[in-house]
């Protein structure tokens, strides 16, 4: 850091020495350590946001200002200092050590953070989240469910591991085109471009294809049935039809049934209903370099991640913590088992073989919790509730650790006094429904 402001002072005396003379404030060395810091995160950001991550990392070391302070250490620096407070707890020692393994994850951390903030600060929220879980007693009933106790005498993953596995999930983002990241088309947006796509699918092709084809697929995989008086709404005249399509993305953007999964990249390329939100030519020819077909969703673009978390956090040598993000959305259903029954004393449970499914829940739950996405719809923290355990039960986690994460955040619901007791007693019902799994 030293080094930096020297730099800039000896920036300072030469434009003295030059006769052009700045005010005193543009002078200082605070307002010139400003800029180029500002400057240099600029620049790495635009070579993080290309891709591949060996070849950032190469980047980022290769560009150094003329005292040979090399792009990446300073961004790390940066890093650490903007994030320490949060960061810097009893239980993270392991960030804080002199060792390549503290080097590699503050490495991959800032790399997020200039990749995408909003990515960066889910993943710190996700650690904080499973951290509060593991350090704190959960009650469920009268019995009190110590999981620090439990992973440490099972012994079969340490906790430092699966904290580094929290923070770096998501690492493996940075190899999809951020502009699919930063998106700011919202559920109500991507309904009417599904519904849409089903009418031009259908209208090209009425004797192969049947009405509202991508709808229907929605409803079955949420297990959800539209309302009597929607489906039975005509649709004989155009203006029906666009009554009947206002009522549609009505349902589905307050169910939350996110249709961004379903619909085609290519049908968000310069699409009018997006307005200035709209994928540009631009964007579709980064799809193409990065090898991306325009006809996979956006979910089938971001589930590349996973893997990509893996062969990076692989390359780093930490082989345990690749293993973990490798399958925390598990989305082939390749780590999932057939799930046995369990007391709730945990009694041959064995926790830490299944702390993917640990991870997973508290990354969706951060997910679904987040306002700072750019689409976020202002969502209440018992609605957030209730689509989490709605979403459990096409994840894979185990009924046990799905019980008691909801136990615990149904209490601190209730305990607020603030709430709306007929979604109190809808969560209730998935609460029981899970009990009666175990």
């Amino acid at each position: 850091m030293q080094t930096f402001i020297n730099h800039f002072n000896r920036h300072i005396s030469t434009e003295e020495d030059s006769g052009d003379q700045p005010t005193l404030a543009e002078n200082s060395p605070e307002k010139l350590l400003e800029k180029y810091a500002a400057e240099h995160k600029s620049i790495a950001c635009k070579v993080v946001r290309e891709g591949n991550y060996n070849n950032i990392v190469k980047k980022l070391e290769s560009k150094k200002d003329s005292e040979n302070f090399n792009f990446l250490t300073e961004q790390i620096n940066r890093v650490q200092r903007e994030y320490e407070q949060i960061l810097n707890t009893d239980t993270t020692n392991f960030l804080f050590q002199e060792d390549e393994n503290s080097l590699g994850v503050w490495q991959a951390l800032t790399i997020l953070e200039l990749y995408d903030k909003n990515t960066f600060e889910h993943s710190l929220q996700t650690f904080l989240i499973a951290k509060s879980k593991i350090d704190s007693p959960i009650y469920v009933g009268e019995r009190i469910i110590d999981l620090k106790k439990i992973i440490k005498d099972e012994n079969l993953v340490n906790l430092d591991q699966f904290y580094r596995a929290c923070l770096l999930h998501d690492i493996g983002k940075i190899e999809i085109p951020h502009f699919l990241i930063a998106s700011s088309i919202k559920n109500s947006e991507w309904s009417e471009l599904l519904l849409d796509f089903d009418e031009k699918n259908y209208v090209a092709n009425p004797q192969k294809e049947t009405p509202h084809k991508l709808l229907n697929q929605i409803l079955t995989d949420n297990s959800i049935d539209l309302p009597a008086e929607i489906k039975a709404y005509p649709e004989a005249t155009k203006t029906q039809k666009e009554e009947k399509k206002s009522m549609l993305i009505k349902f589905l953007t307050e169910n939350y049934l996110r249709c961004a999964p379903y619909v085609p990249i290519s049908e968000a390329i310069n699409n009018p209903i997006l307005e200035n939100r709209a994928f540009s030519l631009k964007n579709i020819a980064e799809l193409k370099r990065r090898h991306f077909s325009l006809e996979s969703s956006l979910l089938q673009i971001v589930q590349s991640h996973e893997i990509s978390s893996k062969i990076i956090l692989e390359s780093l040598n930490l082989q345990n913590e690749a293993i973990l993000v490798g399958s925390h959305h598990d989305y082939n259903g390749t780590y999932s088992m057939k799930y046995e029954k369990y007391p709730l004393t945990i009694s041959q449970f064995n926790l830490s073989e299944r702390m993917s499914e640990f991870l997973r829940i508290a990354d969706m739950h951060e997910a679904i919790h987040n306002k700072r996405r750019p689409h976020a719809d202002g969502r209440s923290q018992i609605d957030c509730l209730i689509i989490l355990a709605k979403s459990i039960n096409k994840k894979r986690i185990h009924p046990w650790i799905a019980y008691a994460w909801l136990v615990d955040e149904l209490q601190k619901v209730k305990e607020t006094k603030i709430h709306d007791s007929k979604k109190v007693a809808i969560l209730e019902g998935y609460v029981s429904a899970l009990k009666d799994e175990l």
